[in-house]
């Protein structure tokens, strides 16, 4: 894909949109600001509703005719990748297909190291960013030039933070920065003209990945051997881990349903968990009642929520009661996690999320396919069926999808959130966690079926030890359980 601003404009031919919504309208009066607005034919959606926008015409995606008689630009904050792959399944010149480099999270792993960052307009809480990057002083020291976070405010001074420096606006000169943070989307206008490597992180935004394009970013900042060394770290917990319960030929894989309270309080079931390997998710991290009465043996965290600053209190809880429950995490968040709670080096796995083939992590090659993107499903089960031949499911409810519905809802066990040891309703709240969509529920659903089956060509036996709405594991149910 070309650059937005410095490779578009010198080319010619008339000018397509792709996407309706408020970064087109930004996209389209930058063009005109820039002298070659009129050059704009129409505006491009996959599945159109609308005929006209902004006084432009919609055109469908298998309508456009002469498809490399023009340049396409991509207004898309959190998928301009499958947008991309839309064009060139139309055929679609790639060459002729244009976008801003660093607006969504994804590749943003691969990207350079950036050493100066600007956050425009000043973000509501300053002590977020200094969460995420603001000691990288420790990391840098004595290696390499340290970070430098200019934040856009009319105060003036430094942080507490010696990274962290408070610029007023129009002493920032957008484009000698490496990356600019935009703080709301509608000051996007402000930067897009200047620099292409712009992220939005604005949390009203729904469109914004907010907490992942942080934590990413985060990652980016370390040289290549400190990666290698927390790689190394995740493999040594791994081999130690597999190693640890390798006596154990069964593992207990746990949703969150409803479901989940009658199991654990079933005497009939405990011999279940008495003799599995136990692995929980999420939401099951935060509840006091988990810990103690499923004892689990791994925890597994995917949710940027769980690694914010508010969720301190639960590692903090985890240490002091001298848990020895492994913990495996994004390796992206892996370095983050053990600068703030050094003590967990021993009991820390980070995996890497990949997109390829389907496959099982093991020592070599810790990781997990980024494309199935559900804990259990991506995670979990993948671990489980790494550990143990038999694997035994619970608490993967489900839930029913009718076609009027306007978002999707899991439904979780009331033991859960009465034992909650940091409230996470405030923390979504704040965080502005959008709600899971129809279509991402039934693709959950469906696509459950696909990791079953690989592990049943690797000898793996899945059962589900509960009734569920999924169809994968309502036809594996264990009847006698």
């Amino acid at each position: 894909m070309g650059s937005l601003f410095t490779d578009l404009p010198n080319q010619r031919g008339e000018i397509v949109i792709y996407g309706t919504g408020s970064l087109a309208r930004m996209i389209y009066d930058i063009l005109l600001e820039m002298g070659i607005g009129e050059r704009l034919a129409f505006f491009l959606e996959s599945n159109p509703v609308a005929r006209e926008t902004y006084g432009k015409p919609i055109v469908g995606l298998s309508d456009v005719e002469r498809c490399n008689e023009y340049l396409y630009v991509l207004a898309s904050y959190g998928n301009p990748r499958k947008l991309e792959g839309n064009l060139e399944s139309i055929g679609v010149d790639p060459s002729r297909i244009y976008a801003f480099d660093s607006l969504s999270v994804e590749d943003f792993q691969d990207r350079p190291r950036v050493e100066r960052i600007a956050v425009h307009p000043c973000i509501d809480d300053p002590a977020e960013l200094e969460w995420w990057l603001g000691h990288f002083e420790h990391y840098t020291q004595g290696i390499h030039t340290p970070l430098t976070i200019d934040v856009a405010t009319h105060l003036d001074g430094r942080s507490e933070n010696a990274s962290i420096h408070f610029v007023r606006p129009e002493a920032m000169d957008f484009a000698s920065y490496d990356l600019v943070l935009v703080t709301r989307e509608d000051a996007l206008v402000d930067v897009l003209h200047v620099h292409d490597d712009v992220c939005l992180i604005d949390p009203y935004t729904s469109a914004s990945n907010y907490l992942k394009i942080l934590e990413t970013l985060h990652f980016t900042m370390l040289t290549p051997d400190e990666k290698r060394r927390y790689a190394q770290i995740s493999r040594t917990n791994f081999e130690r881990l597999i190693e640890q319960v390798k006596e154990r030929d069964k593992a207990l894989v746990f949703g969150s349903g409803p479901s989940v309270g009658a199991f654990i309080h079933d005497e009939g079931k405990q011999h279940y968990m008495d003799e599995s390997v136990r692995i929980v998710c999420n939401a099951f991290f935060n509840s006091s009642a988990v810990a103690e009465q499923i004892r689990p043996d791994i925890y597994v965290l995917l949710d940027s929520l769980f690694y914010v600053r508010e969720f301190r209190p639960v590692y903090e809880w985890l240490i002091e009661r001298g848990d020895d429950a492994y913990l495996v995490v994004p390796n992206r968040i892996l370095p983050l996690l053990l600068y703030r709670h050094p003590e967990l080096e021993d009991q820390v796995i980070g995996m890497e999320e990949r997109t390829g083939e389907l496959h099982f992590p093991i020592p070599e090659d810790v990781s997990v396919d980024r494309n199935l993107r559900n804990v259990v499903r991506s995670w979990s089960i993948p671990l489980a069926s790494t550990l143990c031949d038999t694997i035994y499911i619970v608490g993967c409810d489900g839930t029913s999808v009718k076609k009027e519905d306007t978002e999707g809802r899991w439904r979780h066990n009331d033991e859960l959130i009465r034992s909650e040891i940091v409230n996470m309703s405030h923390i979504m709240d704040k965080y502005r966690k959008k709600p899971i969509t129809v279509s991402y529920v039934q693709q959950h659903m469906d696509a459950m079926e696909e990791v079953l089956q690989f592990g049943e060509t690797q000898g793996k036996t899945y059962y589900s030890l509960t009734d569920s709405q999924i169809p994968a594991l309502k036809k594996r149910l264990l009847l006698d359980s």
